[in-house]
């Protein structure tokens, strides 16, 4: 197990390089692509977290959190349009936040940046792996997803579509893994 996340990190840090630098328009393309695969691997996407939310009954999971993990084609609905609302958002690299004039002279700027490389660690909400994985992809960077057990299969059929869309984009499928 350490030997795959570390891999994936390898790429990770690999594929924030070049992200890092990306004009807004590839990311924006990308994000598009995402929305429409999420579309075209609908079935797959609800087949997997019906098997989840299966499970999480034989698990004895209370109601209220399987309707947490529950997908429906509204639900995919949002999460497509969470895509689409992503990629109307301003493209915060390069955005100077603050400047001012030292003493000496010397113009100080406070500009956004990507981090890198953003993990993240979060429960049994399907819809979570998209809107992070957006927002990051959007922001700059690549991102390490771990959600919680109860949504694996969920998890899984999601980041698969994301990586196919990200394989007709300009950013990098290892940009964006589950572990």
């Amino acid at each position: 197990m350490f030997e795959e996340i570390s891999k994936k990190l390898s790429e990770l840090k690999k594929s924030a390089q070049v992200l890092s630098s990306m004009p807004s328009k590839y990311k924006d393309e990308a994000l598009k692509l995402i929305a429409k695969k999420l579309d075209e691997y609908r079935e797959d996407i609800l087949l997997a977290n019906a098997k989840d939310v299966e499970n999480a009954r034989q698990n004895g999971i209370k109601e209220s959190l399987i309707d947490r993990l529950k997908l429906n084609d509204k639900r995919i609905d949002e999460m497509i349009q969470a895509c689409e609302t992503v990629v109307n958002l301003k493209d915060p690299v390069g955005e100077v936040v603050d400047s001012f004039v030292r003493e000496d002279g010397l113009k100080i700027y406070k500009i956004r940046v990507p981090i890198g490389v953003i993990a993240i660690i979060y429960e049994s909400r399907p819809n979570v792996t998209i809107e992070t994985t957006t927002l990051a992809l959007k922001s700059g960077n690549a991102i390490l997803l771990k959600g919680g057990s109860d949504a694996l299969n969920s998890n899984k059929a999601i980041v698969h579509a994301i990586k196919e869309a990200l394989s007709l984009s300009t950013i990098p499928p290892s940009a964006v893994e589950l572990v």
